[in-house]
C-alpha cells in the first residue's frame, strides 16, 4: 500500500489507525486460514 500525505507524520498516523481497526478481524482470519491449510493437508495425504 502506498499512503499520501501532506506531511510525514499525516502519513504516518493513517495506517496506525487503520491497522488497528482492522487488528481484531484480522487474528479470526489468519486462525482461520491456517486450520483451513492444515484441513486441506489431512484431505491430500
Amino acid at each position: 500500500m502506498h499512503w499520501v500525505g501532506r506531511d510525514t507524520a499525516e502519513t504516518r498516523v493513517r495506517p496506525e489507525a487503520w491497522n488497528r481497526s482492522i487488528h481484531r478481524m484480522r487474528g479470526r482470519i489468519e486462525i482461520f486460514g491456517t486450520w483451513k491449510r492444515r484441513s486441506t493437508l489431512r484431505r491430500m495425504r
